[in-house]
C-alpha cells in the first residue's frame, strides 16, 4: 500500500468529512434531501408541492426536516 496516490486519499478524506458533517444536519435544503434520498431535485419539488414532504421556507430557501423525511418513508411502508 506503500504506492497510494496521496490526492486519492486526500479526496475521499474530504468525502468523508463531508458526508458525517452531512449525516448530522436536522434541516437539509433541496439538494442535499434529494441527495438522502437519492432521487432528484425535480422529484423532491414534485414531493413538496403535492403536499408529501413538508417543507419551510426561509428567505427565498426550502428546508425539509431529516425526521419529517424519514417520518414520511415509515408512514408509506407498504407489506410491514
Amino acid at each position: 500500500m506503500d504506492n497510494q496516490n496521496p490526492d486519492l486519499l486526500t479526496k475521499v478524506n474530504e468525502m468523508l468529512s463531508e458526508f458525517q458533517k452531512n449525516s448530522d444536519k436536522k434541516w437539509l435544503r433541496t439538494q442535499e434531501a434529494a441527495d438522502y434520498l437519492g432521487i432528484s431535485k425535480t422529484q423532491i419539488h414534485n414531493l413538496k408541492r403535492n403536499g408529501t414532504l413538508p417543507f419551510t421556507k426561509l428567505g427565498g430557501s426550502i428546508y425539509f426536516k431529516r425526521q419529517e423525511i424519514d417520518d414520511v418513508l415509515e408512514g408509506n411502508m407498504v407489506g410491514a
